[in-house]
């Protein structure tokens, strides 16, 4: 009598711990889709005027920045989608029976190599953008940086421990 009670509670239980996986599921599947279609849709061509706005540029910089904005999206789009692909190429090696870890390892450098020139073209972007603006508008324009990046504010820059300059 007592198995059978202890089978009937842990039945129940497993039944409850279903139920409570999947509305959590599908609460996940709800609110995902729905700031994923925030974000890409709704929200960029807001982010790019956030962006103006936060500097207070002129229009002779906005024409400026137009033009620095869309050299670096010249260059960055094909380096974004090399990524993506070798991405793509690792995660299928690593989904085969038996991966090939000198292939994943060969196409992981190739994917530092991308993303290394991702981040110079990032940094020549900023450098540009700076050239543009007066030296309040970069201070803030460096703050949108620290925030893009998730860095914590650095003050006016003197606390830092190198500072490289050619």
């Amino acid at each position: 009598m007592y198995t059978q009670n202890k089978n009937r509670l842990i039945f129940w239980s497993l039944i409850l711990l279903v139920i409570v996986n999947l509305s959590t599921l599908a609460t996940f599947f709800i609110f995902n889709r729905h700031t994923e279609d925030m974000t890409c849709d709704a929200m960029q061509p807001q982010c790019g005027m956030a962006f103006k706005s936060e500097l207070g540029l002129s229009q002779e910089q906005l024409m400026k920045v137009d033009l620095i904005n869309s050299d670096y999206n010249t260059v960055s789009s094909p380096i974004v989608n090399e990524i993506r692909n070798i991405r793509s190429d690792i995660l299928d090696e690593l989904s085969s029976e038996e991966p090939d870890t000198l292939y994943i390892s060969q196409k992981s450098i190739e994917l530092c190599d991308f993303q290394l020139n991702l981040q110079q073209a990032n940094f020549t972007q900023f450098l540009d953008l700076k050239k543009v603006c007066d030296p309040e508008q970069a201070q803030r324009l460096s703050a949108l940086y620290r925030e893009l990046y998730g860095c914590a504010s650095m003050g006016n820059g003197k606390s830092r421990m190198h500072k490289h300059r050619d």
